[in-house]
This record gives structure tokens, sequence and C-alpha cells, in this order.
């Protein structure tokens, strides 16, 4: 990738990054010694922290997730794939990095004594960043750090493919489902709800590899 290129791309990962760093310098004053940093199911604060280090800790891991997508691939055996699917990689990075600074942002609202619905927000996060995800999932190609990492699709890059679209289709049906008990539902049915849709994501792919690998190879799959 050309330079010029990289940077007009990653500006818009960048305003992510910055954004709540600009949010704590300008309102640095007006938060208070303690602040929140854990909610129960009830939406009730549970956790406090100190102002600082925690300011600045919580945008910091954004930072460090954004150095450490960026270096993977150099780690990878599969290195050469990424630029097989280097759009979808990116729309991955961009996903998690606004994700987290949306939660991060919403975290220095409350503290700043706004009236947060902690955990309505973040379900509904969630469930658009799986939304994103499961629309470009289908495309990630053969690696060791992204996408459905089963003893069966690292192994056999056909099982590989095909899981990864079976999880595309799973992901964005099941987060579309789950927007509206996000919203509407109360806290403890939308917990409830969301960690079985998480479960659904997570087995059907894991269950499909395996059967895929179980059908390829009868003798090893017993």
């Amino acid at each position: 990738m050309k330079t010029s290129t990289f940077f007009k791309k990653e500006i818009l990962v960048w305003l992510a990054l910055l954004a709540p760093f600009v949010l704590i310098a300008i309102r640095w004053n007006d938060f208070p010694e303690r602040i929140p940093t854990h909610w129960n199911i009830h939406n009730e604060v549970d956790d406090w922290s100190d102002k600082i280090p925690s300011l600045l800790v919580f945008p910091g891991i954004n930072l460090l997730l954004y150095a450490l997508m960026l270096v993977l691939p150099k780690f990878d055996p599969k290195r050469m794939n990424y630029e097989r699917f280097a759009k979808a990689y990116f729309s991955i990075r961009l996903a998690l990095h606004y994700f987290f600074a949306g939660v991060v942002i919403v975290m220095l609202m409350a503290a700043l004594g706004y009236e947060i619905n902690m955990g309505r927000i973040v379900v509904t996060g969630c469930c658009l960043l799986f939304l994103v995800l499961g629309n470009v999932m289908g495309t990630v190609k053969h690696n060791y750090f992204v996408g459905i990492r089963t003893p069966w699709t690292l192994n056999d890059e056909d099982i590989w493919n095909r899981t990864h679209r079976l999880a595309a289709r799973v992901w964005v049906i099941c987060s579309l489902l789950l927007i509206l008990p996000a919203l509407l539902l109360p806290l403890p049915w939308m917990a409830g709800v969301f960690f079985a849709g998480i479960l659904v994501m997570v087995l059907v792919p894991v269950i499909y590899s395996y059967r895929l690998f179980k059908k390829k190879n009868p003798v090893a799959g017993k």
C-alpha cells in the first residue's frame, strides 16, 4: 500500500483513537476524582477507579489495540493472504476502534454526570459491531489471527472458507434480531437474550467447521 493511501485511510481510525483524548482534555477539570468503571445488570455502578490513571488507561487500550492489529499480519505465517482481504481487515479494524472509542466516550459522559443506560448502549453497540463484522466475515481469507480459528478451519482452507461464509450469514441475522431486544427489553431480559445470541454466533460456526472436518475425514472424526 502506498504511503499516501495508507495515511488517507488511517485518518478514519485516528479520529476514533483521538476523540476520547480530546474530550478528556476539554473537560479534564470537570471529571470527579473517582470514575465509574463498571455497571451491573440493573445499570447500577458497582465499581469505581481513580481519575488518574483511569482517564488515560481506557482510551490507551484502544491505542494498544491499534498497534497490535497493525503488526499482527507481519507475524502471521499466512501473511500474504492479508492482501487478499485488505478491505475486510480494514473494516474490522475500523469497527473495533469505533466501538471501543464509543464505549469509552459513554463512560466519560457517565463520569461527568450524564444519565447513561450503560448496559443498553453497550449491547446495542455490540449488535452493530457484529453486524459490521458479519458483513465482511465471508471475505476473510485463511490466516492465524483473524476470524473463526478452530483446529479444523486452521488446517483446511476449504473448511475455513465455508465456515466463514456461514458465520457471515449467522452473525448478520443474529445481530439484526438482537437490536430490537437490546433497545426495548428490560435490562435483565435484554442481557439474557443477548448472551443467548452470542452463544449461537459462537457455537454454530464451531460446530459447522467440525462437521465439515468429520465429513472430509471420517476416520479422523471418529
